[in-house]
């Protein structure tokens, strides 16, 4: 009794510290995973007020004026065929995930990839319409390979969020903030 009253009295005084939580090992998703049932979840929807990522800055671009033109049509006759009226599972939100995929570039400084599209197939959002945009998720930066890794699929670890994003390329419904990139190797971890 005297020990539980003592553990309580240093406990209530912040004097006891207790072992912090241990981080659990992070939930690996199939881009089936982020997608809910029929009638379920968030829709995506950027509004027009918030910040397009992705269009290339006009100043460092390297071509002339009617190049810069037609990358700009380009990015947005793909962006417009990308399929409308995808949802996201908001109970994803926060949640520790490690999710393969192929990057799609969107900006870089310098040689460094700065921000990126992963995509479930290699070439989505650059040679055909994006997918869903429950399918794709937008990466700001990512420690990593990852310039090294343009072509060959990746393992993306962070924190995911369920947010709507304008991209230069398609509407995003997912983000990861704090993203590891590693080779792809192909198993799949539970």
């Amino acid at each position: 009794m005297k020990y539980c009253f003592i553990v309580t009295i240093l406990f209530l005084n912040g004097l006891l510290i207790l072992p912090a939580k241990v981080e659990s090992a992070p939930l690996t998703l199939d881009w089936q995973d982020l997608v809910p049932k029929s009638g379920l979840g968030e829709p995506i929807l950027v509004l027009s007020e918030q910040e397009i990522f992705g269009y290339p800055d006009r100043k460092t671009f390297d071509g002339d004026d009617e190049d810069y033109a037609f990358l700009i049509e380009s990015m947005e006759t793909l962006k417009y065929q990308q399929p409308p009226g995808a949802y996201v599972k908001p109970e994803l939100d926060g949640k520790l995930v490690r999710i393969p995929g192929y990057i799609t570039p969107l900006s870089f400084t310098g040689a460094k990839l700065k921000e990126f599209l992963l995509v479930p197939y290699h070439g989505a959002c650059i040679h055909r319409p994006p997918p869903p945009g429950n399918q794709i998720v937008f990466i700001k930066k990512a420690v990593g390979i990852v310039e090294e890794r343009l072509y060959q699929p990746v393992w993306i670890t962070g924190t995911l969020r369920s947010n709507s994003i304008g991209t230069a390329l398609a509407d995003v419904g997912y983000s990861i903030e704090d993203a590891i990139a590693e080779p792809y190797d192909g198993v799949k971890e539970q």
